[in-house]
């Protein structure tokens, strides 16, 4: 074979090689004849999140959320009675928003509810929440709340000593935890923490 028809079918390799790389991605270089094939870089595809905000309300998270309520009327993307259950899988969810929801669980459903909360999310997704405080008037004021909480509460699941008392409840680690005071006209008290479950 001649030095010309060597560079001929070199020519016609390195057309190949180009056409190949607008479909996959691979790119060549000659050095002296030689052809070198580098693979692309490997494009490494984050999955979506999964972000819950529970009892919506009308205050809707955007779009990389599902805003859940049991309201129709509310207009969620999803109606769920969180009371009965979260529809995802073990580790699944990466946040989880309760805003002025968790007073609303009847008292013996308050375990059950945090569970699950537990239970669906990642170890490394966290618990938004904010809530009424006893220590305000906020969470008596509202005649549809059903349980009532203060700071202290939130310590049989994040201390390990209180929590001991009752080791079948769900453990969380807390980031923060701690008392707002948004309105202090009408006395109101919440309090606010975000809390990582311990798996």
């Amino acid at each position: 074979m001649t030095r010309r028809e060597e560079m001929n079918i070199l020519e016609k390799q390195k057309e190949a090689i180009d056409n190949l790389s607008d479909d996959i991605g691979i790119t060549h270089e000659d050095v002296e004849g030689e052809i070198i094939v580098e693979e692309a870089p490997i494009l490494v595809i984050e999955e979506p999140k999964i972000r819950l905000n529970l009892g919506c309300g009308y205050r809707k998270e955007g779009e990389d959320w599902i805003n859940i309520d049991i309201r129709e009327e509310v207009n969620p993307d999803v109606i769920v009675d969180i009371e009965q259950g979260l529809s995802y899988q073990d580790n699944s969810v990466d946040e989880i928003r309760a805003f002025d929801v968790l007073e609303h669980i009847h008292p013996d459903k308050v375990i059950f509810v945090l569970s699950e909360i537990h239970r669906v999310l990642k170890s490394t997704g966290f618990l938004y929440f904010f809530i009424p405080s006893t220590d305000g008037r906020g969470a008596f004021q509202d005649p549809t709340h059903r349980s009532f909480w203060n700071i202290n509460s939130w310590l049989y699941f994040v201390n390990a000593d209180w929590h001991g008392l009752y080791p079948t409840n769900p453990r969380f680690r807390a980031e923060f935890i701690r008392d707002v005071c948004p309105n202090e006209q009408l006395r109101i008290i919440h309090t606010e923490g975000k809390i990582f479950p311990v798996k």
